[in-house]
């Protein structure tokens, strides 16, 4: 069982709203002067920054005071199409349907479609066992090409620095998909 807040683009300003806290967590929703969403999730360990609609980034994750995040060049995420344009966040999905760093015959971009996707929704999950999750949507569809559904998801712990991030994919055609994925594995930050 859990609550569900949906996170419109318009819960998004040019100053940081609170809109949400309890006794584990405080999120703030913000949006960067280049028009992209921000959602902030503290605890008294962990700092994690989201970009719900822009791939599910991670922008920046903090534990117990140490920054996780790549030393870059950029000072705020920029709503882009590939992924080498907004470089410099913490952790990124690569694409479904090619990824990683195309060979010379290869015509995909950078890390694939999906790093930068503009993500259709976006909901705040509070689980029953305090747990707190980010949880986007994509649909991704060509007109006589493919079609998949994938939702990301950021789970925090309370009380913790652990994280887990996941990514579910669905093939919504009749046809076979030439998406091919591992089985699952979440990734955890050192608690």
């Amino acid at each position: 069982m859990f609550s569900r807040i949906a996170l419109h683009r318009e819960t998004f300003g040019d100053t940081p709203r609170d809109i949400f806290s309890n006794q584990h967590w405080q999120v703030t929703a913000e949006k960067y002067p280049s028009g992209v969403e921000s959602l902030t999730i503290k605890n008294h360990r962990l700092t994690l920054e989201i970009l719900p609609y822009l791939g599910q980034m991670i922008w920046d994750a903090e534990v117990d005071g140490i920054n996780l995040r790549m030393d870059n060049m950029f000072t705020q995420p920029y709503p882009v199409s590939t992924i080498q344009d907004t470089y410099g966040c913490f952790a990124f999905h690569s694409g479904l349907l090619a990824n990683g760093c195309p060979a010379p015959e290869d015509t995909h971009p950078l890390h694939g479609e999906f790093p930068c996707a503009r993500m259709d929704d976006a909901e705040l999950i509070l689980h029953e066992d305090g747990r707190l999750g980010v949880r986007s949507r994509y649909r991704y569809i060509q007109g006589f090409g493919h079609h998949y559904v994938a939702v990301p998801e950021v789970t925090v712990t309370p009380d913790s620095g652990v994280f887990d991030i996941s990514l579910s994919v669905t093939n919504p055609k009749s046809s076979t998909s030439p998406i091919t994925c591992p089985p699952r594995q979440n990734a955890q930050s050192s608690s």
